[in-house]
């Protein structure tokens, strides 16, 4: 993360209602947010922002291009970016999925302020959660 900046995550989720609430909650923290609405939106937004995308969040079901496939092509852009996958999915189910991802961590759907908070600021400080 750039000291010299607020930092921004890129939200990518389906549901219009999580987006917004993901905004809010990150917003607080003084975190910028940049939305998109599923993989494809995601992927054009990453190479559009790369530079000054810190960590994305990342909804794992999602139509047209879901949040698989997504990381593999952020992966291929940037290997070493942070990821924050948000499930409804359990955490051993999503771990199992990426086991080799150092990079990857993961909160459960609903978001709850407290427990995203934490995650975002561990992430982006470089500290593991």
């Amino acid at each position: 993360m750039n000291s010299n900046h607020s930092p921004t995550v890129l939200l990518v989720d389906d549901d219009e209602m999580l987006r917004e609430i993901g905004t809010l909650i990150l917003e607080e923290i003084d975190i910028n947010v940049i939305t998109a609405i599923n993989g494809i939106d995601a992927i054009e937004l990453f190479q559009q922002h790369q530079d000054h995308i810190d960590m994305v969040l990342l909804d794992l079901t999602m139509p047209k291009m879901g949040g698989i496939e997504c990381l593999k092509r952020l992966r291929a852009l940037a290997p070493e970016l942070e990821v924050l996958i948000c499930s409804g999915y359990t955490e051993a189910e999503v771990k199992a999925l990426f086991y080799n991802d150092s990079r990857l961590s993961f909160i459960q759907k609903p978001y709850q302020l407290n427990a995203m908070e934490d995650k975002v600021r561990h992430i982006l400080t470089g500290q593991q959660s």
